[in-house]
């Protein structure tokens, strides 16, 4: 199992703060480059580019044969992903965001004071540069929790404001073999239902209510509220929740009703408390 904690880069220095930023906008121009070319080559395997592909970005962009590697396999994710839609576009990298790996950088405890823990960017195509980070609630409780911390970070930027996401993993538990099956029904007015009596978020739909118009992050509100009403949830005796499924149930309906004899049971995703099962016809 994966988990993320971002930490805005807020007290970063002025000169490291362009360093960052110029490596960035290059890795941004470098990786659309790549899903330029494995777009037009219609290679959507997802797989690693072959020497020549990334010495062509080497030449082009003047970076390192390691990072132009991991860039390019970081394209070719992203052209294989935007393929496996309904509606296959090119994709558009809109925001500067680069996945390193212990190749570029290592995450050690800060030993001075005012910071907790320090990224080092190493060199092989990445800028040789020490940004300290702040600890927070979020990397501490996961800590706590028995998370161990990846040798793996993202980078980015968004919105002008520089992050990094710190990676934390975990063995995922077994899945259970005893309990029960419950279903669970997701009411805009009536809050999460549960088949064995359990009902929670019956406040959501009051609260929302309450929203501004076009209040900035709403769909972030109302997915926080769910998820800290699902904490609320007994899962001790769950072995199976049940849960319909109605992507696309109107796909091609439009302005029309279906005929009795032609309706289909809707599809259910089986999923234990611990992670999916199965997911098949009803």
């Amino acid at each position: 199992m994966r988990r993320t904690a971002r930490v805005y880069l807020n007290d970063l220095n002025v000169g490291k703060s362009k360093i960052v930023r110029e490596f960035l906008g290059q890795c941004h121009d470098v990786m659309q480059y790549f899903v330029d070319l494995f777009w037009q080559r219609q290679d959507f395997s997802g797989k690693l580019a072959d020497l020549p592909t990334v010495h062509r970005a080497k030449k082009k962009f003047g970076i390192t044969t390691r990072l132009g590697q991991a860039l390019a396999k970081q394209a070719s994710e992203c052209v294989f992903s935007q393929h496996k839609k309904d509606r296959k576009r090119k994709p558009q990298l809109k925001w500067h965001t680069v996945t390193l790996f212990y190749h570029f950088a290592t995450i050690e405890p800060f030993e001075k004071k005012g910071f907790d823990w320090c990224v080092k960017l190493i060199g092989s195509g990445a800028p040789k540069l020490v940004i300290p980070l702040k600890s927070t609630s979020v990397i501490n409780q996961r800590l706590a929790q028995g998370w161990q911390l990846s040798k793996t970070i993202r980078m980015g930027l968004k919105k002008g404001r520089l992050w990094i996401d710190l990676i934390f993993e975990k063995v995922r538990p077994p899945l259970r073999t005893s309990g029960q099956v419950v279903g669970m029904d997701s009411n805009y007015k009536n809050g999460v239902v549960f088949s064995d009596s359990q009902v929670v978020g019956e406040d959501i739909y009051q609260r929302i209510q309450g929203f501004q118009k076009r209040q900035k992050h709403t769909h972030a509100e109302i997915k926080s509220m769910l998820g800290q009403v699902l904490k609320k949830v007994d899962w001790s005796s769950i072995k199976i929740l049940s849960i319909e499924d109605l992507k696309k149930v109107k796909q091609g309906k439009r302005g029309t009703f279906s005929h009795p004899n032609e309706l289909k049971p809707p599809r259910l995703s089986l999923i234990c408390s611990c992670g999916v099962l199965s997911d098949s016809n009803a």
